[in-house]
C-alpha cells in the first residue's frame, strides 16, 4: 500500500498480480525488505523518465514450473553498469549506496533462490525464483 500511494503521488502506473500463497514461506520482515527494495528501485528508475507514459512498473508473483516466481519490470532509459550480477548505484558514492540491491540478493540467497537482474531495450528486469523442498 505504501508503494502504491507513492506511485499515485508521482503518476506512476503500477500493476501488481500476486498470488500471496506463493510467498508464504518467507518471513514478514524479509517480505517487506524484498518487495520494498524492488519497488523503491523501480520507482526511482521510472521517475527519471521524461516521458510520463513510460512511468510504468509491473510486478508479478506466481507459480512457475513448481517454484515461486517474482518478476518486476520497468522502463529504464539510462545506461546501467553491472558488477557481480548487480546493477551499480547511479547515486554517486558506492560506499554509501547500493544496499537495496544487495539486500535483494541476500534475501534471495537466504531462501535458496536465484536472482537475475538485467537491462534490455530501455527496460529493467528483475527475476527471482524460489524452489521449496517438497
Amino acid at each position: 500500500t505504501e508503494k502504491s500511494l507513492r506511485c499515485n503521488e508521482y503518476n506512476v502506473k503500477f500493476s501488481c498480480m500476486a498470488d500471496g500463497k506463493e510467498i508464504s514461506f518467507m518471513g514478514s520482515t524479509d517480505l517487506y525488505a524484498l518487495f520494498g527494495n524492488l519497488l523503491d528501485n523501480a520507482i526511482e528508475s521510472v521517475l527519471k523518465e521524461a516521458d510520463e507514459e513510460k512511468r510504468i512498473i509491473s510486478l508479478n508473483v506466481c507459480n512457475r514450473n513448481g517454484g515461486c516466481y517474482i518478476h518486476v519490470e520497468n522502463y529504464c532509459s539510462e545506461e546501467i553498469e553491472f558488477e557481480d550480477g548487480l546493477p551499480l548505484t547511479t547515486k554517486g558514492d558506492r560506499d554509501y549506496y547500493g544496499f537495496g540491491v544487495r539486500s535483494i540478493r541476500y534475501i534471495t540467497q537466504k531462501y535458496n533462490g536465484n536472482l537475475l537482474m538485467h537491462a534490455e531495450n530501455n527496460k529493467f528486469f528483475t527475476d527471482i525464483i524460489f524452489y521449496q523442498d517438497a
